[in-house]
């Protein structure tokens, strides 16, 4: 593993978060004086939508450059430190030179030897700075809030498996009411449980409703359907998904308490928006009874620390005078009351969406103005040259000092087969060097054999060479040509003897065995 990268990835991580989690903070503020300044005209699901734009701005990658944008204002900036791969060195490889005997052999120029795992480590701890520790720190406090969530996700999860599962008609036929009410096709399963205190939904991809017991069985049928409305509206807006989103902010950001108040206050507007579309589907009368059927939950609300990731009816006691108001005052929204909100969100958007721009330099005089400076390209294509020339001082140094290695080499004799027996660390290896040995005396022994066989068939005569050369060497492929040699001499001889010299077969015959 690169410890570089595994030093500098939290450093650059948390970099981006406190630089992001700076800007929102900004945002935050303004919200809350735009919520302070338009308490009795802006309504919740405009307040919901202002408190979304912090977590689109939290999820926000990269933030473009305007001279529009508030943080032209301050100075709320840090420089990132951009992850860098270590410098490695490569050997230089001298191209191949050809020269009248054998190709110079590529030698590499530079070697750099390799570090061990201890001076590495011990590197990685003297490089660490307090930014570097900021780093882990904030990691390991993201880690500590996932684990911990998780484990109460978890936790309940198991807990809901052992649940009572309510199969009763009369609960399932108003569910299926609710669900064409809300047109939500999901399958939902209704769990009757001990371990909630408020109706809620749990899960994304296999929603259950929980029903707190014995609560729900003190509702009647119409209260039951208003609270299944409820929860059904979340199911239709992804609440559960749009959580664990919350959890992950919360978990990057765990440092800021703003952010926090923010998700919580997001939260509760949440819940006033869900009211208001389940308030949009019923007449005056159900409306004042929908008022009464949260009340009624209220008083029955155990305050319990609940798994962030469910979405219930009730989130805090303190909540219900808030949505009890907005129940008794429910009216239309007034179309320019939405075109105000609509402008004040986009408004908003726009300028904390944005990074500082970057500042020119104040313009020089002539007096003082020195020559222009070059541009990047020009830059670049001096720094190419400029590697070009010492590449080419470097390679020429190589070819030169190749040069005098392969003289030595030739005057010291010593061949590719003598290069062979060195190991990559430069030493004999012995138990190569009597491999090669043995085979160098076998060899040695064998040429002079051949040697001394092939000066003996050449001192005898062609017809001595005939007789001897199959016993010397022995051959299928020659015992066949000799075989084939012998037929054509007694067939050559039974020609001349039938026929005279200038008869045409003799001639062709004798030419065959003089080949």
């Amino acid at each position: 593993m690169n410890l570089d990268l595994f030093r500098q990835a939290p450093t650059a991580a948390f970099d981006w978060t406190w630089q992001t989690s700076l800007h929102a903070t900004v945002l935050i503020a303004l919200v809350f004086a735009t919520l302070i300044a338009s308490r009795q005209w802006l309504t919740p699901a405009w307040r919901y939508g202002l408190w979304l734009l912090i977590v689109l701005r939290l999820v926000l990658p990269v933030a473009p450059a305007s001279p529009f944008s508030v943080f032209n204002l301050t100075a709320l900036t840090i420089n990132p430190v951009p992850l860098k791969r270590p410098v490695e060195v490569t050997p230089m490889l001298a191209p191949v030179q050809p020269t009248a005997e054998r190709a110079y052999v590529q030698t590499p120029v530079l070697q750099p030897a390799p570090a061990s795992a201890s001076s590495g480590l011990l590197g990685f701890l003297k490089r660490l700075n307090p930014r570097s520790l900021a780093g882990w720190f904030w990691l390991v406090g993201v880690a500590i809030f996932l684990l911990s969530t998780l484990r109460r996700h978890a936790n309940l999860s198991s807990r809901l498996r052992r649940g009572n599962l309510i199969t009763e008609d009369r609960v399932q036929l108003l569910l299926a009411s609710c669900q064409r009410t809300i047109r939500v096709r999901r399958k939902i399963q209704v769990i009757e449980t001990e371990h909630v205190s408020t109706f809620a939904v749990f899960g994304f991809f296999r929603p259950r409703l929980l029903l707190p017991a014995p609560v729900w069985r003190s509702l009647d049928k119409r209260e039951l359907r208003l609270v299944f409305l409820h929860e059904l509206t979340h199911v239709q807006h992804g609440d559960i998904l749009l959580n664990w989103l919350f959890i992950l902010l919360q978990a990057v950001h765990w440092f800021n308490p703003l952010v926090w108040l923010a998700l919580k206050r997001l939260r509760a507007e949440r819940e006033l928006v869900r009211d208001g579309q389940v308030l949009s589907r019923l007449d005056s009368a159900e409306r004042k009874c929908y008022g009464n059927t949260l009340i009624k939950l209220a008083e029955q609300f155990t305050p319990a620390r609940l798994s962030p990731s469910l979405a219930p009816v009730l989130n805090h006691q303190t909540e219900i005078k808030r949505r009890i108001i907005m129940i008794t005052q429910f009216k239309p929204t007034p179309r320019l009351v939405t075109i105000a909100s609509a402008a004040l969100v986009v408004a908003l958007g726009c300028f904390t969406f944005t990074r500082a721009a970057e500042k020119e330099p104040p313009p020089q005089s002539k007096e003082t103005a020195g020559p222009a400076p070059e541009s990047k390209k020009e830059m670049q294509k001096r720094g190419i040259e400029v590697l070009k020339q010492e590449w080419a001082k470097k390679n020429a140094l190589v070819l030169e000092k190749q040069k005098e290695v392969d003289a030595l080499k030739e005057k010291l004799n010593i061949s590719p087969f003598d290069e062979a027996l060195y190991s990559a660390s430069g030493d004999f290896d012995p138990a190569t060097l009597r491999k090669y040995e043995s085979m160098r005396v076998e060899a040695l022994a064998n040429y002079n054999q051949l040697n001394t066989l092939y000066t003996h068939l050449r001192a005898l005569s062609r017809s001595d060479l005939r007789k001897a050369v199959l016993t010397a060497s022995p051959d299928q492929h020659l015992n066949s040509l000799m075989d084939h040699l012998a037929e054509s001499e007694v067939r050559l001889e039974g020609l001349e003897s039938d026929n005279a010299k200038a008869h045409p077969d003799v001639i062709k015959m004798l030419r065959i065995v003089k080949k």
